[in-house]
């Protein structure tokens, strides 16, 4: 399963490297807010210059982050992806698209890279405004990211009760259209590695169900803590089986209470992680959002 997202900066990125992303499933290759704004067309030029086909070949998956579509860079960014991606020379799982505000932007995008077999859309819901329309977004994306620092920047003070509210939202959204939800919380811990597990603890009870970091310090934390045990998949499979088996509509077994609420989540939980293994990415949703019409409503 897909879990850990690796950040690194595109002028930083080190192609020789056997395993450049220390043992993470995706290396996000950043354009944008890792990159300083006077060096945007270097980076693009150094995207220009990539070829990461050795690596994939090898077993290593990549996904570019390009800057805001609502800018100049952020649309010399598609370009380049799109044409990369056509030349061979980028075969990337993910595109990730920041600061969007509303599902239009997305479906926009969307468009733009139809062409791109294979590319999911992976937004980052960082601002009030995306988090008004968070339901939709979610309906035409293939996995989200909730960019906590963002949202905390658009406050005077950090609400802790608005971001509660609003990373509640956002997991039910994506479990309502069965996408993964994937945190930033306490990305800049690099030291305390007691204090990030603990944020990675917290979020994954939370609903969260992948981590974006950016350093390898993180990585082993992060596969600990998300990782799905085998005992957990066994737990909700037997949940199925005795409601399955049982004569009433509520029963209690090995001492657990069997009824349908708890049977439909364990339904849920099964269906996402079988798709997500099925698939070898977040979620299983090559299709999702090609005909967003359908979703939005």
């Amino acid at each position: 399963m897909t879990i850990c997202f690796l950040y690194t900066s595109v002028l930083r990125f080190d192609p020789t490297r056997d395993d450049p992303g220390f043992g993470s499933d995706v290396v996000m290759i950043d354009l944008e807010d890792a990159v300083h704004a006077a060096s945007k067309a270097k980076a693009r030029q150094r995207l220009a210059e990539l070829d990461l086909r050795t690596l994939t070949q090898r077993g290593r998956r990549f996904g570019v982050r390009i800057n805001h579509l609502a800018s100049l860079d952020g649309i010399r960014d598609l370009d380049a992806v799109c044409r990369g991606h056509e030349e061979g020379r980028l075969p990337i799982e993910y595109l990730q698209i920041p600061k969007v505000r509303s599902h239009h932007e997305v479906v926009l995008c969307r468009s733009v890279i139809e062409k791109l077999k294979g590319v999911k859309l992976f937004p980052i819901v960082e601002t009030p405004e995306g988090m008004d329309d968070i339901e939709r977004i979610a309906s035409v994306s293939d996995l989200l990211l909730f960019g906590q620092a963002d949202i905390t920047a658009t406050m005077y003070r950090p609400n802790e009760a608005y971001l509660a509210q609003a990373r509640g939202r956002f997991c039910v959204a994506c479990a309502r259209y069965g996408i993964p939800p994937v945190d930033t919380k306490l990305f800049e811990e690099v030291e305390d590695m007691a204090r990030f597990e603990a944020a990675c603890r917290e979020s994954k009870n939370e609903g969260f169900m992948a981590k974006a970091i950016i350093h390898p310090n993180q990585v082993p934390i992060v596969k600990k803590v998300y990782s799905v045990p085998s005992a957990e998949l066994e737990t909700y499979q037997k949940t199925i089986s005795s409601y399955e088996a049982a004569a009433n509509g509520f029963a209690i077994v090995d001492g657990s209470v069997i009824a349908p609420p708890f049977v439909a989540k364990a339904r849920l939980m099964l269906d996402y992680y079988t798709s997500q293994q099925a698939s070898g990415s977040p979620g299983g949703t090559e299709d999702r959002g090609r005909d967003p019409s359908a979703r939005i409503g």
